[in-house]
């Protein structure tokens, strides 16, 4: 690497800043030895959620911290994952503010702030010194975001939140005035993540159009008619990554929304590679949003407790299955309810057996269950399908997706990357790199 010359290679990250609040002024109150003592125990605890979503802490800066998430790993989630690291990064934060201030009498209060855009990744510095970073106005704009957020708060760019709209509550803070930006730039608070979100996947300017999967999209039509009809079914969407899956569920969503209609629930769930150690994890949120009664609130904190898998000596396995269950008898009533399983494959063992039990519950009412995974047939997620086989018989419909013609290739990328026209040379190679990472 030659001296003071950047190596590294354009990318679209999110970086994530934290700092404590009021620093300067705890510092003086203290002496060195006790501060480092301090920020030593609070990097322990706040580093857990960086390394939990599989994010890259690049710089640790006295009273503050600097991750990025999609360099040098890159994930096709990796804005969502720095928005649930900043919110555990902050639980993690509070829960240690009692004890500082408990023994030094000081109010520890950190505060994070997001942003997602091209920066510059790789190493920097010269053949004696160098670190792995990033470089661009992006990196500017997160460092801003902290700034300027509140004490215990998460705040986003705009350019995060439109890739998470769907998935977020937030309360807007307007428009925020930054040192060297010719205009304001809009900024979101995170209050948390929506118990049922919208569409989680695209290219930010909305869904494509569909290419091609007229078999697909007519199974699955016939399918919500049946439902509709009072029937049960259920379809299995078997394919390896990048094939469409989540694409399919989408136009499924539209179909049933038309289709059935009258306000029949639609409940999705997705599996992610960071929760499989979670026990119930893609069950949580919407758990959380469904216990109502004190009663629910109390089984509830008996079954998530923190662990991360089911305390079988303060919950039977059987209770709990039977509460979760319940929950959702309450929330359909008497309505037709559409279950979609995104991403099985990266389901943990217990929301696995939670399945399992929907299966059983709604195989003589009318309901659809969507499930979808890749055809890994030593994964548990297998096992789930094997048992739909057993309880829904012919009523089990699976679909395994090929990949698409020259011609379909062609028509989706013109739309999702919005041009005319593709030079011949470019679309073999897209078309080359897309089989090789499946």
């Amino acid at each position: 690497m030659a001296e003071g010359k950047l190596s590294g290679e354009r990318r679209v990250v999110t970086m994530l800043f934290a700092d404590v609040v009021g620093s300067t002024s705890m510092g003086e109150q203290l002496d060195a030895e006790s501060w480092t003592a301090i920020m030593n125990g609070a990097f322990e605890r706040i580093m857990q959620p960086i390394y939990l979503y599989e994010g890259t802490i690049a710089r640790l800066m006295g009273d503050a911290l600097l991750a990025f998430f999609g360099a040098p790993i890159r994930h096709e989630d990796d804005p969502e994952r720095a928005v649930k690291a900043g919110l555990a990064l902050l639980d993690a934060a509070a829960a240690y503010s009692r004890d500082v201030e408990g023994r030094y009498g000081l109010r520890f209060q950190m505060r994070v702030g997001i942003n997602t855009g091209e920066v510059v990744v790789g190493a920097v510095g010269s053949n004696l010194m160098y670190e792995y970073t990033a470089m661009g106005d992006a990196v500017n704009l997160a460092a801003r975001m902290e700034q300027t957020a509140e004490p215990g708060t998460v705040q986003i760019s705009e350019h995060t939140y439109a890739f998470l709209a769907p998935l977020l509550d937030v309360e807007p803070r307007g428009p925020i005035v930054i040192k060297g930006k010719a205009a304001p730039v809009e900024a979101f608070v995170v209050r948390g993540f929506r118990s049922q979100p919208g569409r989680r996947r695209g290219l930010g300017t909305g869904p494509t159009r569909l290419v091609g999967r007229k078999t697909e999209v007519a199974a699955l039509e016939q399918a919500i008619l049946q439902v509709a009809a009072g029937e049960s079914r259920m379809v299995a969407l078997l394919a390896e990554a990048g094939m469409g899956k989540s694409r399919l569920i989408e136009e499924a969503r539209d179909i049933w929304q038309t289709g059935v209609g009258d306000g029949a629930p639609i409940f999705s769930f997705t599996g992610v590679s960071y929760e499989t150690i979670h026990a119930y994890g893609p069950f949580r949120e919407w758990l959380q949003a469904e216990a109502k009664t004190p009663a629910d609130r109390q089984t509830l904190h008996r079954l998530l407790g923190g662990g991360v898998e089911p305390e079988a000596d303060r919950v039977d396995k059987e209770e709990i299955f039977a509460f979760i269950v319940g929950l959702f008898e309450q929330a359909i009533g008497q309505r037709s309810a559409l279950f979609v399983f995104d991403d099985l494959h990266w389901m943990d063992s217990a929301s696995l057996e939670v399945i399992l039990h929907l299966m059983k519950s709604t195989k003589d009412r009318p309901a659809l269950l969507l499930l979808a995974t890749r055809p890994e047939h030593s994964h548990p997620a297998w096992q789930v399908l094997a048992a739909g086989r057993s309880v829904y018989g012919n009523r089990l419909l699976e679909l395994a997706l090929e990949p698409l013609n020259a011609a379909e290739s062609y028509a989706l990328m013109t739309d999702a990357f919005v041009i005319q026209r593709l030079p011949s040379d470019v679309l073999e190679k897209i078309q080359t790199r897309a089989e090789i990472g499946r």
